[in-house]
């Protein structure tokens, strides 16, 4: 049976090493990575995610100061970061904003994009990919 809720007292495995095997040198200064809702079919060995939706993930990460995301892309995916607290440089396209929390960027397909903590708190933001 499907979990169809998740309470901040449930056990959520840390996907940063998912990360790390599948994107390695992508996330320099992640601190920790926590897929909250992703697809079964890539995550299921790693035992994160709970849906069958094959197009949809929930992460929430928090990096530390100075921690960054390398410029990429995906091609036949939309994304959205939400800053839930700190402050993120984040790029999309050739425009580079200052987001603190609350803030939201989103990101097409096929456009470069990433971002990096430059306050000196630790970021933690949301990120949805489908």
């Amino acid at each position: 049976m499907r979990k169809y809720f998740r309470t901040p007292e449930d056990p959520v495995l840390d996907s940063s090493i998912m990360s790390a095997v599948k994107f390695p040198g992508m996330h320099p200064g992640r601190r920790e990575g926590k897929m909250l809702v992703g697809p079964d079919r890539v995550f299921g060995e790693y035992r994160l995610g709970n849906i069958n939706a094959s197009r949809m993930q929930l992460v929430v990460i928090s990096y530390n100061p100075g921690g960054s995301t390398v410029l990429h892309v995906h091609e036949d995916q939309v994304q959205a970061y939400y800053i839930v607290s700190g402050e993120a440089s984040v790029t999309v396209g050739s425009s580079e904003v200052l987001l603190e929390p609350g803030g939201v960027a989103l990101i097409s397909p096929g456009i470069p994009h990433g971002f990096r903590n430059v306050g000196t708190d630790i970021l933690t933001l949301l990120d949805l990919h489908s």
